[in-house]
């Protein structure tokens, strides 16, 4: 997949990921199983390699917006991105739940460090005020997808000035094309 093609492709799929995200009638925490697979793909494609935990830890640090790595637990953690890997990424994607497995507790995942919703619900998004008793981030559907579709544009941006960039996204779609069924150029 060429650059162009590849920048006409994901800026496509985070419009259609923020729309469903923002369908009051679709409810459903798939979107952030999405989102998730969305973020642990975009990693794989500026690295041009599988991320293991450090590779996606520094992802979210180095592309998501900066309220991510700047998120305080009411705790005083400072570890969203971590989190983000064990949650979202290792648990969500992984496993289909949101619950860390032993090997994820092992390495430093907490029980409930996040905590999913919908505008609707009136939460505030990267707000750690759900509830008292659970020191969680809250990732709301709308504004967590507006955040990847940044991290889509910011990516790309930065491809149209980084050779290398650029061609680590070439070879990873490539090598390893994302779903396109639908998808018309």
């Amino acid at each position: 997949m060429d650059i162009k093609l590849a920048e006409t492709f994901f800026k496509h799929k985070a419009e259609l990921l923020c729309k469903l995200a923002a369908d009051p009638n679709y409810r459903d925490p798939l979107i952030f199983l999405v989102a998730s697979a969305t973020l642990d793909y975009l990693c794989r494609l500026v690295n041009n390699r599988k991320c293991g935990r450090k590779d996606y830890i520094q992802f979210v640090i180095d592309w998501m917006p900066a309220k991510y790595k700047q998120f305080k637990f009411r705790s005083g953690e400072q570890d969203l991105p971590k989190q983000m890997y064990f949650v979202l990424r290792s648990g969500l994607v992984h496993s289909f739940s949101f619950v860390p497995d032993q090997d994820s507790v092992d390495g430093g995942a907490r029980t409930r460090p996040i905590v999913i919703t919908h505008r609707a619900e009136g939460l505030q998004h990267l707000s750690n005020t759900f509830d008292l008793a659970v020191d969680a981030a809250v990732l709301v559907a709308e504004d967590f997808t507006e955040d990847i579709r940044t991290t889509i544009q910011l990516i790309f941006n930065k491809a149209h000035d980084d050779s290398a960039l650029e061609q680590n996204i070439v070879e990873w779609t490539t090598k390893h094309p994302p779903i396109q069924g639908g998808f018309v150029v």
